[in-house]
């Protein structure tokens, strides 16, 4: 993902974790040694879109593909919109949604493909009624476009909340197998929590996690003073319905920039965090996580101690992990799962990232 979209943000006021407990560095060790880890450098090739901020990606099944950008203007032109293109580069153009009527500012971002087809995204509106007078105030919705007839839908009405002074971003959502409810995933970098989300709001996740041999607790309400809850990052959902995510057990009882150099484990559980399952997989500074249509392979952007490779396929069915690009690569799966569409970074000029679109065949490694 760019790193000009941590500037993202959102809501409410519950946290995943409250661990109690610190857990060893990063890497692959004790059990973790039942994970088979290898690596390759797959080409990766450019398909001619490079653009300044280019901030997620979607693939859906019609075989278009779905990126936001931020085009970098002043306001209120600047606003973060959705193009469409097909795998080759061909066809770009924006997206046809229109701006609600009653936003002056009208922010539509983090393109989502849905499990019945349609493309999920995040939309932000700043009222007119408060135009000139609180910038700072936005209403967040998630959404859904159906490429077919146009049509958008509100899947979720998030409101807009802050933590004291600070607000809160929503980095990305999954939505269910049920088109009722998913999981967003925000905070702040420093503090970040998963919630559950439907057409009536948000709602709190609680869980009991394992932690090697102990019970951890999940249960904490979220709050500015976060050093006694864990880090939670990103928010996976299958097909068949197993939500992946990151806890960083040991950023528990470090406050401030000191929690983010701990490292992750990975979880799966179902969408209300219940029989929640330890991974043998320890990463660091964990990246989006995107499950394979088969329901088989995780895709994700994550550094691993002793290795180069920073993008990473999981095969959850032999307990293996194929490092597959020393770039680091914000990524969506073919519907045939055959490639990836991706975003990497690149040296830009007058020191600024600027990205472009890639694709990479990991056939060779999961057929």
């Amino acid at each position: 993902m760019s790193s000009k979209y941590v500037r993202r943000r959102l809501i409410t006021t519950f946290v995943i974790a409250g661990l109690l407990i610190a857990s060893c560095a990063g890497g692959l060790d004790r059990d973790d040694r039942a994970v088979s880890i290898t690596e390759v450098e797959l080409p990766v090739r450019p398909i001619g879109l490079s653009f300044l901020s280019w901030g997620s990606i979607a693939w859906l099944p019609s075989g278009w593909i779905v990126a936001d950008r931020d085009p970098d203007l002043p306001l209120p032109h600047g606003a973060p919109d959705l193009v469409a293109f097909r795998p080759d580069g061909s066809e770009f153009g924006r997206l046809p949604i229109g701006p609600r009527a009653d936003c002056w500012r009208d922010e539509t971002w983090r393109p989502t493909e849905l499990p019945d087809g349609r493309l999920g995204f995040v939309r932000e509106c700043y009222p007119k009624r408060l135009e000139g007078v609180d910038f700072a105030y936005h209403e967040i919705e998630l959404a859904a476009f159906d490429p077919a007839t146009g049509d958008v839908d509100m899947l979720a009405d998030l409101g807009d909340v802050w933590l004291g002074h600070i607000r809160l971003i929503l980095y990305e959502f999954a939505w269910d197998v049920t088109q009722a409810r998913g999981v967003a995933y925000f905070g702040n970098r420093i503090c970040d929590a998963l919630v559950g989300v439907d057409g009536s709001g948000v709602h709190p996740l609680e869980a009991q996690l394992d932690h090697g041999t102990d019970r951890v607790r999940a249960d904490a309400m979220f709050h500015a003073e976060c050093e006694d809850t864990a880090r939670v990052r990103h928010a996976a959902l299958s097909a068949d319905g197993r939500l992946a995510f990151g806890v960083s057990p040991s950023s528990v009882g470090r406050d401030g920039m000191a929690r983010l150099d701990e490292p992750f484990e990975l979880y799966f559980s179902d969408i209300d965090l219940a029989g929640p399952v330890r991974t043998p997989m320890r990463l660091e500074d964990v990246g989006p996580i995107l499950w394979s249509p088969d329901s088989r392979w995780l895709l994700f952007a994550a550094s691993i101690r002793g290795r180069t490779a920073q993008t990473w396929l999981y095969d959850t069915e032999r307990s293996r992990v194929i490092g597959i690009s020393s770039d680091r690569l914000s990524a969506a799966w073919s519907p045939d799962r055959r490639s990836i569409m991706a975003i990497r970074d690149i040296a830009g000029t007058e020191k600024v990232l600027d990205s472009e679109i890639v694709v990479v065949d990991v056939s060779s490694v999961i057929d």
